[in-house]
């Protein structure tokens, strides 16, 4: 495929845009990692369309590089527009038909990777992530109908952390009777600020202390 017969299949994506005038791309993050393969037409797809993005390429803490992700996949923050979700499905499915995975991201802290788009994560295994997601199962959905306590019951988080807050509205936890507004105001964020496990992934203060011994770039080799 070149990018000349790209743009011939972005014309419908185009045409539908028009109908959904109230869709606010500048409201979400959207993240290209530069080693997902084809990463140039994702990046083609989403300036003839004018959405906005940012392209990142990973490093360690000590400048080493990063592998490609071990999969082509896109992780949408969970409360991105699911009409958003959809279209953006629309394009990945045009340039990686049925070969990617899509997640669907239930964290909560920080709050930013709730309106954060990543396309080429590392994260395939995680806690309060979805199961992988095909394409056709997105786009096989009447959007128009369905809010996103429908969506996240059919795309439900099927690993729930224990020692991160998630947002499944699906989710309610028995075990432990705290109050939300206390539990968040345990979890501190900013003492490894500039680390692609705190910036990137929202992993807390504590939990770089505790499990990754105070090193961020530890991260890396958690499987």
């Amino acid at each position: 495929m070149n990018k000349i017969e790209l743009l011939k299949r972005l014309v419908f994506i185009a045409d539908s845009l028009k109908f959904y005038n109230e869709l606010n791309f500048k409201d979400v993050r959207i993240g290209i990692n530069t080693y997902i393969d084809k990463s140039e037409y994702l990046q083609y797809s989403f300036k003839v369309l004018e959405i906005p993005f940012n392209l990142f390429t990973f490093k360690s803490e000590y400048g080493e590089v990063v592998k490609p992700p071990s999969e082509i996949n896109v992780y949408f923050g969970i409360l991105i527009d699911i009409k958003i979700i959809y279209f953006l499905t629309y394009i990945l499915k045009e340039i990686y038909n049925d070969e990617i995975n899509i997640y669907i991201s239930y964290f909560k802290n920080p709050r930013t990777k709730q309106s954060e788009i990543i396309c080429g994560s590392y994260i395939t295994n995680n806690k309060n992530i979805s199961r992988p997601i095909n394409v056709y199962e997105i786009l096989g959905l009447y959007i128009e109908d369905i809010n996103i306590k429908e969506f996240s019951s059919i795309f439900p988080n099927t690993n729930i952390s224990d020692d991160e807050y998630c947002n499944d509205p699906n989710y309610i936890d028995r075990e432990n009777n705290y109050d939300d507004n206390d539990f968040l105001r345990e979890k501190t964020y900013g003492k490894y600020s500039g680390s692609y496990a705190q910036d990137v992934e929202g992993l807390s203060d504590d939990f770089i202390d505790d499990v990754l011994d105070g090193e961020p770039s530890a991260y890396w080799n958690i499987d």
